[in-house]
């Protein structure tokens, strides 16, 4: 049974930089085999995050000075289709992306799982949206 708790700020249920860590953390949450996703800079750590009452999570990173936040949650949550055509690939994975009010998203679909990732400020992500920042 999953637990969830309302507050204010922006707090990490798990405070952490080490991957396995987190990754081990979301999968006894989630009482499912999910991990977290490498990305380039500095994991802050996790919370637990639901989306349309399903399991999600969210983990916070730091890169160059920047916000990062890494949403996963299983793909039955999510209301939509993803677009047909990938704005790009990733090690074969297909990448979708859209910017808005000085946001930047890139979301994906991976198995039952739905990820999406927030890069606060938009122009020169090219050292985050990459080949070598995610490890699939």
């Amino acid at each position: 049974m999953m637990i969830y708790r309302f507050e204010t700020g922006n707090p990490i249920d798990l405070k952490s930089g080490n991957f396995q860590q987190v990754s081990s953390w979301l999968a006894q949450k989630f009482q499912q085999n999910v991990s977290a996703i490498e990305i380039k800079g500095e994991m802050l750590g996790a919370r637990l995050c639901p989306f349309a009452g399903q399991k999600g999570a969210m983990i916070r990173y730091r890169h160059q000075g920047r916000n990062l936040a890494l949403f996963i949650g299983e793909s039955s949550a999510i209301r939509y289709e993803l677009p047909m055509l990938a704005s790009f690939r990733i090690n074969g994975q297909k990448v979708f992306e859209a910017e808005k009010n000085g946001f930047r998203l890139a979301f994906w679909q991976k198995g039952m799982w739905f990820s999406a990732l927030v890069i606060e400020g938009v122009g020169g992500d090219e050292g985050i949206m990459s080949q070598g920042t995610f490890k699939f």
